[in-house]
């Protein structure tokens, strides 16, 4: 007991340090005691699992394996920027708030480490703003084409979860959005943060967000956490692509050469939602995409009005209820093979289909007939209620 005390407040420590701050996205303020909240739950979902045996590809700025928390956890993959003399800075940074090996009672002041028995494959699609030739890359490069084939290398070196930790400006792509099927089709994890296109992101179109099957977090200030240098929650959200929320409160971590830095923003956010991923899919690897969703939809706290909102989605994320739902998702009955379609299956394949034809029924006959398929859902409803398992008591 002594010791998950301990660790808790080690957590608590490396991520409360700093001053408070105001409310999160578009003016949605969540709880005051949010924050040590979010480091309960992922102090008990790392009793779980550690994010062991899993593969995070990180599709952003290089990164420098030689860090001291990601030393032997990173494989460097191809690099689409080929600009000389990367910075490192950010993808650094991201990897190692995902992996990091985070703080303990001997060295507090550690990293914070979503999941830090996971490994990263580093994948180059996009330059730091302090390299040389940066602007003219991130502004001419086709960026989503250059995602496409991160995310394919991914899959087919075996990563787990594919975080796109960069948001391609101009038109939708189909080269994008047949490499996220493809991802899919393969039980690969497809996670990004949303880009609100309403504002700040003039001409950016929501891809890969809006992609069917990826999982996007808009992002929300929690106070009892460092204040982010500059507040970019309200670029993430109002749309209906966000799942959940996640912080964009500062974490400490350490850049190139061990140097000690602040990051916020989408640096923090795509830690903590990219680590959650790592964990359920450590934890649970056979589920489908489409089931860690729910999981993180279904565990969600503190749900906005109505249960979801275009700021927050279904609510704060949480890595212990989602390891918890996923469990349950877990033990449901798997669909047969046959019901699955290969990756390059599309509409218009195959015969014609014939006429439908549609048989009359009597009017009398289909009203009882819908009574008794109403008087079926309401049983299996109530069945559902009792033998729905509780989260178990911490």
């Amino acid at each position: 007991m002594l010791t998950r005390m301990l660790s808790a407040a080690v957590l608590l420590s490396v991520v409360s340090a700093g001053g408070a701050s105001g409310p999160g996205a578009h003016g949605y303020a969540m709880p005051g005691g949010a924050a040590a909240q979010l480091v309960t739950d992922l102090r008990d979902a790392r009793e779980i699992t550690r994010g062991d045996d899993v593969t995070v590809a990180l599709l952003s700025s290089a990164v420098d394996p030689d860090v001291s928390g990601l030393s032997g956890k990173v494989t460097i993959g191809p690099d689409y920027v080929n600009l000389a003399g990367p910075a490192r800075d950010s993808g650094t940074a991201i990897a190692e708030g995902i992996a990091g090996d985070g703080p303990s009672p001997g060295n507090p002041l550690n990293r914070l480490g979503i999941a830090p028995g996971a490994r990263i494959l580093a994948i180059r699609v996009v330059a730091d703003g302090n390299e040389a030739g940066a602007q003219q890359f991130n502004d001419s490069a086709p960026i989503a084409g250059l995602l496409a084939r991160g995310i394919r290398y991914a899959v087919d070196h075996n990563a787990g979860v594919v975080y796109i930790g960069w948001l391609p400006s101009g038109p939708d792509s189909a080269a994008l959005e047949s490499a996220v099927s493809y991802a899919l089709s393969r039980n690969v994890i497809v996670a990004c943060l949303a880009v609100d296109t309403s504002e700040g992101f003039a001409g950016r179109s929501g891809v890969p967000a809006g992609v069917p099957g990826v999982i996007a977090a808009g992002m929300v200030t929690l106070s009892g956490f460092p204040a982010p240098y500059e507040q970019v929650s309200s670029d993430t959200a109002q749309n209906n692509t966000v799942q959940v929320a996640v912080p964009d409160n500062t974490l400490r971590e350490l850049g190139p050469g061990d140097v000690r830095a602040g990051w916020d923003g989408y640096v923090a956010g795509g830690a903590w939602l990219a680590g959650t991923l790592a964990l359920i899919k450590s934890a649970y690897p056979f589920l489908t995409p489409a089931q860690v969703e729910q999981a993180l939809a279904l565990s969600a706290r503190y749900h906005p009005p109505g249960g979801y909102s275009t700021t927050v989605g279904f609510g704060l994320i949480d890595p212990y209820g989602a390891l918890t739902e996923a469990g349950l998702l877990a033990l449901q009955p798997k669909p047969p093979a046959s019901a699955g379609l290969p990756a390059s299956a599309h509409f218009g394949t195959g015969p014609a289909p014939g006429p439908v034809v549609a048989a009359p029924r009597q009017a009398a006959r289909a009203a009882a007939f819908g009574a008794l398929t109403a008087f079926g859902a309401t049983l299996l409803y109530a069945a559902y209620l009792l033998t729905r398992r509780r989260r178990p008591a911490r």
